[in-house]
């Protein structure tokens, strides 16, 4: 798998996306989601504490934007792979999660 960063260019990231599908194995493809997903973390962070900035680390802050953007493209991809591969859809367990969850925590 190829690493995307804010300095990706359009085609680099089409190589990257398409990489997804090529993908066989469920545990690589959910090791990919969650490295995505931690990288969607540290993205949003690095934006919430540069909120009124126009530049984030040597990048202006529309292309770190344009990043965060890329990578929940990613994460959509990367999800409905899982699917393909067999796995569930994570969004409906962790409603079924938080449900559970509201249950226990309601007092009696």
């Amino acid at each position: 798998m190829e690493r995307i960063t804010t300095r990706t260019n359009p085609r680099q990231f089409e190589s990257f996306l398409r990489s997804i599908d090529h993908c066989s194995s469920l545990l690589d493809a959910r090791r990919l989601k969650n490295d995505i997903v931690g990288e969607i973390r540290r993205t949003r962070l690095l934006l919430s504490n540069h909120e009124k900035e126009d530049w984030i680390e040597e990048e202006k802050t529309e292309d770190v934007v344009a990043f965060l953007d890329r990578l929940y493209t990613a994460k959509r991809k990367v999800e409905a792979r899982i699917v393909v591969l067999g796995g569930e859809d994570d969004s409906s367990v962790s409603t079924y999660l938080t449900c559970i969850w509201v249950r226990v925590s309601q007092p009696l």
